[in-house]
């Protein structure tokens, strides 16, 4: 038999509750479990798994390690990933008291009838700090087929220090959901097949009402459950940002589900720059200013991203200008928002080293930033790519784009950045782009893609469910726009999405990456605003949908017991998710997948610079302002 892989699609579930205890009670352990039925998992047949304490289930490997890593891991055999993160499941702290029984462990129930049972096995665990946070979730193996399913119940902070993904053995074969980026909510479920088989729908339940019939009564025979869409997607209006914003940037933090705007002005007018971030909370629709103050006023056109610090997530923030500076900043700083306070941190952004130069595209990939191009104000645009990674603080110089690009929409699906558009300088302003590229870290390399329809810069892109979202901007006629591009990697090609209501560019956006998308501010189309939008459509729930209707003969009693299965069919999403062939890495993530092949990875070192000399210029022309 032939290894397929395996590729994940994104739909909406509840976990079926354990009822066997597996004995598995423990810091750093696996605990060996016999399976009710033969388990096909890639290419082979099991009979037992190992399932560990720290969110691992191993079908040959026996091992427990606190400290996740991306994949692949040579440490593990024919395992699947569901959370595999510092976790603990003995009964210790507050966190074990809210499950059944008020303890932690792993448990398992068995589902249906042969041959189309399902076995449940779920964690109840328990993070190592603080142990009064939970992560409860569950691998659902099915006897009929190879596939396999992840439900999520309660997860701190959304999994943004976990690893999920399955892999063949060593390492030959590996899919990655995700590596430390979060994302990960109660009701998620992630289906995964494998070679082209479709999933069976989950749990099948069985109904058995009994209905007495007298004389020219109708008796209805209860509805079978279809997943239908709890809401159509859409655009509407949010609450109005504390003030005018242009030039911050979004973003989404997992670890509260709440969306950010970091920096930007109110206007062009110098001294309008912001001090403080804002704060949206979707669970009560509404804005706050935070009482974090910014180390400085060059809070302008920055580039920032969730990362990972000692276990700790941050929000860090690089470079920047000042409203009507021809300067900029190389000043690196971080957010805490859970203690609603703000750091330097000791690591200027080399691309800076002329003290005009903004940093262009950004996006976090496996817990690095990378900021991707920029611009040196009134003068040209760079090519250069940076990498910094937190803890050590360190910036490496990465391959070149093939061409000098600034405000370059970008982001990371899979194990790859994409990019499309962005601005180039004429020598007089700033002119949209068209031309797309992939740049992949461990080859060190950049290739071209498909060009976004339509050109545009000074905007985001978003990655949703394994797709690009490029949302408007642009400033070159017909732009600012609301146009939503949306690249899929699986088949390199654009389609149109659902546009948002108000043409912007220079706005802060971010995603939850399931589907929901925040934005406002931005110049609408040419003057600051203050409006915001969001795009929100939750997973699908199963709505009752009558299937039959029985009519009885007159005069006649009859007791029927009709037996009705149950079976709901999520809706689900395809989530780009890329398969390797090689040990070295993974591929690419409202919809798809990719499958890019790599090869050995390349630990890229600085690449020396010179210090430029600086040029003369004659008599400035008029530009825009940064």
């Amino acid at each position: 038999m032939t290894p397929c892989p395996y590729t994940f699609t994104v739909g909406s579930e509840a976990i079926v509750p354990g009822v066997t205890d597996t004995g598995n009670h423990c810091d750093d352990c696996a605990t060996a479990v016999p399976l009710p039925f033969p388990v096909q998992f890639y290419d082979q047949t099991f009979n037992a798994v190992n399932v560990d304490s720290d969110g691992t289930l191993q079908f040959v490997s026996n091992t427990s390690i606190f400290t996740n890593a991306c994949l692949p891991s040579t440490s593990f055999n024919f395992a699947v990933f569901p959370h595999w993160d510092d976790l603990r499941t003995d009964q210790v702290g507050s966190g074990c008291s809210a499950y059944p029984g008020g303890t932690c462990g792993i448990y398992t129930t068995v589902e249906g009838s042969a041959p189309n049972r399902v076995f449940d096995i779920e964690w109840r665990a328990v993070y190592f700090s603080p142990n009064s946070n939970r992560a409860n979730f569950e691998v659902r193996l099915f006897e009929s087929d190879n596939h396999f399913e992840i439900v999520y119940g309660e997860v701190a902070g959304g999994g943004v220090s976990a690893t999920v993904g399955v892999q063949r053995d060593t390492g030959s074969l590996f899919t990655q959901f995700e590596c430390n980026t979060g994302g990960l909510k109660p009701g998620l479920a992630l289906i995964a097949g494998c070679g082209g088989i479709t999933p069976t729908p989950t749990p099948t339940a069985t109904a058995t009402p009994t209905a007495t019939v007298t004389p020219t009564p109708t008796v209805t025979v209860t509805p079978t459950p279809t997943a239908t869409p709890s809401c159509t997607p859409s655009w509407f209006a949010g609450p109005n940002l504390p003030n005018f914003d242009v030039r911050s940037v979004g973003v989404y933090f997992p670890a509260n589900g709440k969306f950010y705007v970091m920096g930007g002005r109110s206007s062009d007018t110098p001294g309008s720059d912001f001090t403080n971030p804002f704060e949206y909370d979707p669970a009560t629709n509404s804005w706050t200013t935070k009482a974090a103050t910014y180390p400085d006023n060059q809070v302008n056109n920055m580039a920032c991203g969730v990362l990972t610090d000692a276990g700790t997530p941050y929000i860090y923030c690089v470079g920047g200008s000042a409203a009507g500076a021809a300067t900029a900043t190389d000043r690196v700083f971080r957010y805490d928002p859970v203690t609603d306070s703000i750091s330097s941190v000791a690591a200027p952004w080399p691309g800076d080293s002329d003290g005009i130069t903004l940093p262009g595209g950004f996006a976090v990939l496996n817990n690095q930033l990378y900021t991707i191009g920029g611009f040196r104000i009134g003068t040209a645009m760079i090519d250069q790519i940076w990498q910094f990674t937190p803890g050590t603080n360190t910036w490496v110089q990465m391959a070149s784009l093939p061409v000098q690009r600034g405000y370059v929409p970008a982001t990371a699906i899979g194990n790859l950045i994409y990019t499309a558009g962005g601005s180039l300088w004429d020598g007089t302003t700033l002119q949209d782009t068209s031309d797309s590229f992939v740049f992949d870290p461990v080859l060190n390399t950049v290739t071209p893609i498909a060009s976004i329809p339509r050109a545009t810069g000074e905007t985001r892109a978003l990655a949703i469910l394994g797709k690009m979202y490029v949302m408007g901007g642009g400033r070159t006629a017909p732009n600012p726009s609301n146009e939503v591009d949306v690249y899929d990697p699986v088949t390199n090609s654009w389609t149109l999405g659902l546009p948002f209501i108000t043409p912007r560019r220079n706005f802060p956006t971010d995603t939850d990456g399931s589907g929901r998308i925040w934005l406002g501010g931005g110049y609408a189309p040419t003057t600051p605003a203050d409006t915001m939008e969001i795009l929100d459509c939750p997973p699908p729930t199963p709505t009752p949908t009558p299937t039959a209707t029985v009519t009885p003969t007159p005069t006649v009693t009859v007791t029927p017991t009709p037996t009705v299965t149950v079976t709901p069919t999520p809706t689900v999403t395809v989530t780009p998710t890329p398969t390797v062939t090689v040990t070295p890495t993974v591929t690419p993530t409202v919809t798809p997948t990719a499958t890019p092949t790599v090869t050995p990875s390349i630990t890229p070192t600085p690449t020396p610079r010179h210090t430029p000399t600086p040029r003369p210029r004659g008599t400035p022309r008029p530009r825009p302002t940064p």
